[in-house]
């Protein structure tokens, strides 16, 4: 995997219900790059950005004024 190269935060949002991959297998992404913050959106399945833009976005924004305090 590259993931161990990359430098910059991540963000990893992942639906519960996803049908088609476990949320374990997304929870692995923070194994291979620790600075990348892990999401479970509850309800959500394998697109959540199409089934709650409203909470995807709301998350993102969240997570990006949180990287800016950083700073």
């Amino acid at each position: 995997t590259l993931l161990p190269q990359v430098q910059s935060p991540l963000l990893v949002l992942w639906g519960e219900k996803d049908p088609w991959t476990p949320i374990a297998r997304g929870r692995t992404f923070t194994r291979y790059a620790p600075q990348a913050k892990f999401v479970a959106l509850p309800g959500l399945g394998h697109c959540p950005h199409d089934e709650d833009p409203t909470l995807v976005n709301r998350v993102v924004l969240e997570w990006l004024d949180g990287l800016a305090l950083e700073r």
